[in-house]
């Protein structure tokens, strides 16, 4: 009897088995590891539009070299306006623009920014009067969106009278002045 079971132990737990163990093992493998990765196979398909909003900008300005105060107690006057619109075009988004007056310092100018309520009334959209720095940003201004919009200014170049020293000193300097408008779009919840 002793031979017998041992003959059955072997078929049992013999070599045919531990494969019939494996054959298995692998099958719980496979249909749990096609549970878990049929999640990210999955394939969707649709159609969408997206929709970019309109960014204009416009400004007409001219500052003629010949006009820029050449002694100390003169003045030039530029007007300029900065629109959010070019023809029939309409900018969409809303824009905060800024004015940077830019020099090449050899003068001791002085720059005076204001707005000119010859386009519209003035309100807390556009860029406040006063002095503006040589080559630094003005405060922002901001042009709504969806409607056309002008704001218009008045710069005062000036070479004040005070400034300590000789005129002869800046006899041969060469400077020159550039208004640069500098617009971006912004969300109308941060203003």
């Amino acid at each position: 009897m002793d031979a017998r079971r041992n003959d059955q132990l072997k078929y049992t737990y013999g070599p045919k088995s531990l494969w019939l163990w494996l054959i298995c093992g692998i099958l719980v493998c496979q249909a749990a590891g096609i549970t878990a990765w049929s999640r990210y196979s999955q394939k969707r398909d649709g159609e969408g539009n997206a929709v970019i909003a309109s960014l204009v900008t416009e400004a007409e300005f001219s500052i003629d070299v010949n006009t820029l105060p050449t002694k100390p107690g003169e003045n030039t006057i530029v007007n300029f306006m900065v629109t959010n619109y070019e023809g029939n075009h309409v900018s969409e988004t809303l824009l905060q623009y800024t004015a940077r007056l830019e020099t090449a310092g050899n003068l001791p100018l002085k720059f005076s920014l204001a707005p000119s309520e010859s386009g519209g009334t003035v309100d807390g959209n556009w860029i406040a009067s006063g002095e503006v720095e040589g080559n630094h940003d003005s405060p922002p201004g901001y042009l709504r969106q969806g409607e056309k919009v002008a704001h218009y200014y008045t710069l005062t170049v000036s070479w004040p009278l005070e400034t300590g020293d000789s005129d002869e000193q800046y006899a041969d300097e060469i400077d020159y002045v550039r208004i640069k408008i500098h617009a971006n779009q912004v969300s109308p919840e941060s203003v």
